[in-house]
């Protein structure tokens, strides 16, 4: 009976250590992963004959990928495989925390605001930002952003209702220029501006200038966002500075 060995979560491969019809036993190294720079080994969970190998030297692997297929001698479960950090147990587990926390800014979690975009004929501003961007060249600035509101609501509501405080940005390739983007989400209340979407667009647009980038910006939203209970001192005087130095905050 043969397994699949999966990519515990997203990396490069930077070592594939084994072959098709190659021998292994348990605990043995298959793959060597590196993920925000710490490595991760793939190892095989029990004795068994390689099938299949899937992944290659520099591949970008996603998570639940199959790396390498098993004839194993001692069946256990397919899923359980032996991952261990070459830092310890305490890195892997905070990539994981990592990658768990992201994945709530995204569409897949984010399903309801997405068919309510779709069903007024919009994309979401992911997919805009997906189809303007050449592929996997977009890193993006200040994704754990919410709003400032943590008083008013739960914080863990706000890491999907208010997902990057309504506005996305970072450094990406288009055509093969690198440009700076700013991507406002009207599916985050109505595309409103609140503290932290602006802290994010001063960062991005200080980011352009030093590194003479052009800006690409989509816009669309409802203005200014009443009800910031998180930094309202701050907030006040940011929006004093503005008025004073003549900068529009709408």
């Amino acid at each position: 009976m043969q397994k699949k060995i999966k990519a515990p979560l997203t990396g490069v491969v930077i070592e594939v250590a084994v072959s098709v019809d190659q021998a292994v036993t348990k605990g043995e190294l298959l793959v060597l992963l590196e993920s925000m720079k710490v490595q991760l080994r793939v190892e095989a969970d029990s004795d068994g004959l390689v099938r299949g190998v899937f992944a290659a030297v520099g591949d970008t692997i996603q998570r639940d990928a199959t790396l390498v297929s098993l004839e194993a001698n001692s069946i256990t479960n397919a899923d359980d495989v032996n991952v261990d950090s070459s830092i310890g147990a305490s890195p892997h587990s905070l990539i994981q925390e990592f990658y768990d926390r992201q994945a709530l800014s995204l569409d897949q979690h984010r399903s309801d605001a997405a068919l309510k975009r779709h069903s007024k004929g919009y994309q979401t501003a992911r997919e805009n930002l997906a189809r303007l961007c050449d592929p996997t060249s977009f890193q993006e600035y200040g994704q754990f952003a919410v709003a400032a509101q943590r008083q008013r609501h739960d914080y863990q509501t706000l890491k999907t209702s208010s997902a990057a405080d309504g506005i996305i940005t970072g450094i990406g390739q288009v055509n093969g220029q690198s440009v700076a983007l700013v991507v406002n989400d009207y599916s985050v209340m109505a595309g409103t501006q609140g503290y932290f979407h602006h802290q994010k667009l001063d960062r991005i647009l200080a980011v352009a200038r030093d590194k003479k980038l052009p800006v690409i910006m989509f816009t669309e939203g409802g203005g200014g966002r009443p009800g910031v209970t998180d930094v309202k001192h701050s907030f006040a005087r940011l929006i004093r500075s503005a008025q004073g130095s003549g900068t529009s905050m709408s």
